[in-house]
């Protein structure tokens, strides 16, 4: 008789230890850059242009303008301290890699935004709009503010942090 339920043993066991590394990585993206120096990783002269949740071995892109997409990407890069807007515009306004951001295209012409602490606000609810869209049509109900975490100080400020699992892929 367990010879006859094996297959759907195993499914489910495959199914367990996927929930499991699931609730404990958070969901999975990939954060696509160009302009990619050969030999090196993530370096100033790149250009982020997309960003996707991958599950079950799809893609589903979260529609992000340029502002939000440089956002994705530097709260993926420090995705393990929660930071409040004020240290995420200094540190985006400091760090090469936006300073720069896509200046190694042909055209040689850099494509930075400016973060101040109010557009970092809107540009997080942006985000959480886009990752709702996003696991929505992924067949996910996972709550936004729950991958996207705010964690509340003792004072009025809150800080951000990604609570996800993240690769980087270089495309020419």
């Amino acid at each position: 008789m367990s010879d006859k339920f094996s297959p759907l043993i195993e499914e489910l066991d495959l199914l367990a230890a996927e929930l499991t590394e699931f609730n404990q990585m958070g969901p999975h993206f990939v954060i696509f850059h160009r302009f990619h120096v050969g030999g090196t990783n993530c370096t100033p002269g790149e250009e982020v242009i997309k960003v996707s949740l991958i599950h079950r071995g799809r893609e589903f892109p979260l529609r992000l303008s340029l502002a939000v997409l440089l956002l994705f990407n530097y709260f993926a890069e420090h995705r393990r301290l929660a930071q409040c807007a004020r240290q995420i515009q200094s540190g985006i306004s400091t760090d090469a890699f936006y300073t720069k951001h896509g200046a190694n295209a042909k055209s040689g012409k850099r494509q930075t935004r400016r973060f101040s602490h109010v557009s970092i606000k809107e540009y997080v609810k942006r985000l959480r709009g886009s990752l709702a869209v996003a696991c929505g049509e992924a067949g996910l109900k996972l709550d936004p503010d729950e991958i996207l975490v705010s964690e509340s100080t003792e004072s009025n400020e809150v800080n951000y942090r990604l609570r996800i699992s993240v690769e980087w892929i270089h495309v020419d």
